[in-house]
């Protein structure tokens, strides 16, 4: 404030203004506060407007405190603005009235007001050799526009493929602004940058944007981050979908349908390659989120689900069938192994056929209970992938803490388990 009146922006003592606070945790809330200068050229907090709905300092810190922030700077409330000016137009409506029109000119920005983004969550940040250090990290996205900062996640403790779900409404964007999503990881060492994404104002500006953006600069070629960004008065388009429907039909029961299905884990057909012939001529026709890609399940033919055996039978006897196919979804988790050659209490489904093991059971007491889940298909061990001849023999072996990488269906394995949140 005092530069503000010794660069002579400010004239008269005692004119109000508005700023938005450049303490991290009070932009990411969306803060912006009325100040008053007085004589001496300090400026004192009369008003707080903040997104969440907190009308004034009190009920900030009272937000602030509920969101873990109860250590960091307090705001002071001070002799105020006469008036008890809430936003641009009253503030000028009230300098017009005291004659102060000619001393300070507020210009509401020619941005884009009513900016929704959502922070879904971030997979695949760390390569599958990584170890944690002495703390496991704990995981935050910056969005930025113009280089200022839009919004902020809350840090996010639940594993190694944070999910934030978090919605930031009303946020003012320059038109013609680009967004860049930071992803960062916070431990006892400090702060790292996981990867940067940048959204361009073409991608959201029309129609909307509801998608996974690749993270560049990161350390796995993998990384990615879940976003939802959209204008007011308009509806976000469609996100990837877990799962839809399709209808093959052959000349006869003769002919094969030409794809390679797996069906170890019981429950689900996962598809292994297309080969050339009834599918592969579907897909040419198909639009792209309607083909049928390697590492697909077939989850539901012709009504039948649940058994893998059921679903067989019933491709091989009929001409036509209507499926239901479920994407692929790549998961990472830090699982916690114990000691080597502890119980792990998880049986596996092993094939010489594919280059995973598919896990069958987990006991309650099981290693990554919580995480893994039965169908998953279990492609790394740490920095080793699994290859056709290895045996679970590997995984009663590993100890400590270890990133462990699978595969499984993107709208649940079929056994009450959810749709992946990247699909959400």
């Amino acid at each position: 404030a005092a530069r503000f009146k010794q660069a002579g922006h400010v004239d008269a003592p005692s004119a109000p203004f508005l700023f938005r606070p450049a303490l991290p945790h009070l932009a990411a809330m969306g803060a912006v506060c009325v100040c008053c200068m007085d004589d001496s050229g300090s400026a004192t907090v009369e008003k707080v407007r903040i997104a969440t709905g907190a009308a004034d300092v009190e009920e900030l810190q009272h937000q602030m405190a509920e969101r873990g922030l109860e250590k960091e700077p307090k705001l002071q409330t001070g002799s105020g603005t006469p008036g008890g000016v809430a936003d641009v137009e009253e503030l000028l409506r009230h300098m017009a009235e005291h004659g102060q029109e000619k001393e300070l000119k507020l210009q509401k920005g020619s941005g884009t007001p009513g900016l929704s983004i959502s922070i879904v969550g971030a997979r695949g940040l760390w390569p599958s050799r990584w170890q944690p250090g002495v703390s496991e990290p704990v995981y935050y996205c910056e969005v930025r526009a113009n280089g200022n900062l839009l919004c902020s996640t809350v840090r996010s403790e639940n594993g190694v493929e944070p999910v934030w779900a978090a919605t930031f409404d009303d946020l003012p964007v320059d038109a013609g602004s680009p967004l860049e999503f930071a992803v960062y990881g916070e431990d006892s060492d400090g702060i790292d940058l996981l990867g940067k994404a940048c959204l361009g104002t073409e991608d959201y500006d029309a129609d909307g944007f509801n998608g996974e953006l690749k993270l560049e600069h990161a350390r796995a070629d993998e990384a990615c981050i879940r976003v939802k960004v959209k204008l007011a008065d308009k509806n976000l388009p469609p996100g990837p979908a877990a799962s839809f429907k399709a209808c093959f039909e052959r000349s006869s029961t003769d002919v094969l349908w030409a794809v390679r299905l797996d069906a170890s884990d019981g429950v689900q057909l996962r598809a292994m390659e297309v080969q050339e012939g009834v599918v592969s001529e579907y897909n040419r026709n198909a639009k792209p989120q309607h083909r049928v890609n390697v590492g697909d399940y077939l989850t539901e033919v012709n009504g039948v689900s649940g058994d893998a055996a059921s679903m067989l039978a019933e491709l091989k006897a009929e001409r036509l069938v209507e499926c239901v196919i479920s994407r692929s979804v790549t998961c990472t988790f830090l699982v916690d192994f114990g000691e080597a050659f502890s119980p792990k209490g998880i049986e596996f489904v092993t094939s010489s056929d594919v280059d995973y093991w598919v896990i069958k059971a987990i006991a309650d007491n099981g290693t990554g209970k919580g995480q893994l889940q039965p169908s998953d298909r279990v492609v790394t061990l740490g920095s080793e992938k699994i290859l056709a001849a290895d045996t679970p023999q590997k995984f009663l072996e590993a100890s400590g803490k270890v990133l462990v990488t699978v595969q499984r269906s993107a709208a649940g394995n079929g056994k009450g388990s959810p749709s992946h949140w990247a699909f959400r």
